[in-house]
């Protein structure tokens, strides 16, 4: 579009370590160019083919993509076919004036790098930006090393975080987070809705199920970490499940007891909501309660959800009353 994206994000794969970068155009670089409904579909499967690729090789620690993605659909279509539980996305536009915009454009027509319709073109584009749920970074000023080192100040990269929010980070458990995740799933008083603290044999099985549905859907149950303290306090995430003979996308969550009555889960749980819709494209989400968990009902209540059935679970010999909280996309 000119405002550098390409040339600033050269300037970041330098500066970062083990990092990779694609420019969307080079994927449907081609002579004519032509853009119709086939070249579009095209381009977005070379993307995502090719970011998948690089989210999967473990030699990267991270992965610089820019494309002109002027409308929230274009970058929601991305986001949706890629393996964003395996990572952290972080959404940058860069912007600049109007006249420096055309400066730029102008320049590169006259040096025959681009067509004469690329002004009217890119100008058109340009306040669409300010409509995107993105962080904006003006270049009218900056150079390209200068635009590298504004990206990676706009907040720490931080490894394996895949949501932010006010208070906490969420991020993929492993094996080795297993004393915190015992603490929570060991309690009797945590787990009372299981009608029982779980035995090690049973941690272990539980943070390799996420690890399955990482590897799967690209999410699952997330840890959450409290940013003032670094601690584990607790597991938020979506999870695929059966709700009375019909499989839905929920929002799960669970804190250490230590934690509770301070709106930890309530934070976590709004911020998954916005995942599903924003990022995963989901047109519904749930949360399946049991009856007697009053507190995790409020927490869904909160989270904008309804109380739309219910259904028997027979677990732990025992056939426990659970309700279906739902919410819709807006």
């Amino acid at each position: 579009m000119g405002v550098g994206k390409t040339a600033a994000c050269r300037k970041l794969q330098n500066k970062l370590d083990s990092s990779v970068f694609l420019d969307g155009d080079w994927c449907w670089d081609m002579r004519p160019f032509t853009v119709n409904a086939e070249t579009r579909a095209m381009v977005i499967d070379n993307i995502c083919h090719t970011l998948n690729n690089f989210i999967h090789c473990s030699e990267y620690e991270s992965i610089i993509f820019c494309w002109v993605m002027h409308q929230a659909d274009i970058i929601s279509s991305i986001l949706s076919r890629i393996n964003t539980g395996l990572c952290r996305i972080r959404l940058i536009s860069l912007v600049c004036s109007e006249a420096e915009l055309e400066k730029r454009i102008t320049k590169d027509i006259k040096l025959g790098l681009r067509g004469e319709d690329a002004l009217e073109r890119s100008l058109g584009y340009l306040p669409m930006y300010d409509k995107l749920d993105t962080v904006k970074l003006d270049t009218t000023s900056l150079t390209p090393d200068e635009c590298a080192e504004r990206i990676m100040a706009v907040k720490p990269f931080i490894k394996g975080a895949v949501i932010e929010t006010e208070r906490l980070y969420l991020r993929q458990m492993s094996q080795s987070d297993f004393d915190d995740i015992a603490l929570i799933l060991k309690d009797p008083d945590t787990m009372y809705a299981y009608e029982h603290g779980f035995s090690d044999e049973e941690v272990s099985d539980w943070i390799n199920r996420q690890l399955m549905r990482y590897d799967k859907y690209g999410f699952g149950l997330w840890a959450a970490i409290e940013k003032a303290s670094g601690r584990l306090i607790g597991q938020c995430g979506l999870s695929m499940q059966d709700a009375g003979g019909k499989e839905v996308l929920e929002i799960g969550y669970l804190f250490n007891k230590a934690y509770w009555h301070r709106g930890f889960a309530a934070e976590a749980a709004a911020a998954c909501k916005k995942y599903a819709f924003d990022i995963l494209g989901a047109d519904e989400v749930c949360s399946i309660i049991r009856s007697s968990n009053i507190a995790s009902q409020r927490v869904a209540e909160r989270n904008g959800m309804k109380m739309v059935s219910s259904f028997v679970k027979h677990y732990y010999g025992i056939d426990m009353p659970h309700l279906v909280f739902s919410v819709r996309r807006g």
